[in-house]
C-alpha cells in the first residue's frame, strides 16, 4: 500500500511543479504583453475616454436618449425625428477624438489577442479562446 502512496505523492509532486511552471509562464507573457505597444496604447486611450468630461457628458446624452428611444418604440410613438435624433447623436459619440482612438486602439488590442489565441491554439491543437468561452445550453 505504501507504494501507491508514493506513486500518488509522486504525482501530486509533479502536477504542483507544472502548475507553478504554468504560473510562471502565464506572468512572464502577460508581462510581455503589457509592455507591447498596442497594449500600450489600448490602456492609455481608455483611461483618457473614461476621464474626458465632454465625452462622459456625450455618452451620457446617448444612454438617456436610447432609453427614450426604446419607450417610445414599445409604446408605438417612435418617430422618424427621434430615429433621426438618435443616430446623430450616436454619430458625434463615434467622431469625438477620444472614442475614436479609443476604438482604434481597441481594434488594435483585439488583432494582437487573436494573434496570441491562434498561436496558442496552433501549438496545443485546439482553439485556446473558445475553450475558455462560455458553453452551450447544454453544457457541450
Amino acid at each position: 500500500m505504501s507504494t501507491n502512496n508514493g506513486a500518488a505523492s509522486s504525482a501530486d509532486a509533479a502536477a504542483a511543479a507544472a502548475t507553478d511552471k504554468l504560473k510562471q509562464s502565464i506572468t512572464e507573457f502577460t508581462a510581455t504583453l503589457r509592455d507591447d505597444p498596442a497594449v500600450i496604447e489600448f490602456r492609455a486611450a481608455e483611461a483618457t475616454l473614461e476621464s474626458d468630461p465632454a465625452f462622459a457628458r456625450l455618452s451620457e446624452d446617448y444612454n438617456a436618449r436610447v432609453r427614450e428611444f426604446q419607450t417610445r418604440q414599445t409604446e408605438g410613438t417612435l418617430t422618424q425625428d427621434d430615429i433621426n435624433s438618435l443616430r446623430e447623436l450616436q454619430a458625434r459619440v463615434n467622431e469625438h477624438p477620444a472614442a475614436q482612438r479609443f476604438i482604434a486602439a481597441r481594434e488594435e488590442v483585439s488583432a494582437l489577442v487573436h494573434d496570441c489565441n491562434h498561436e496558442i491554439s496552433s501549438l496545443l491543437g485546439f482553439d485556446f479562446g473558445a475553450a475558455a468561452g462560455p458553453r452551450g445550453g447544454c453544457s457541450c
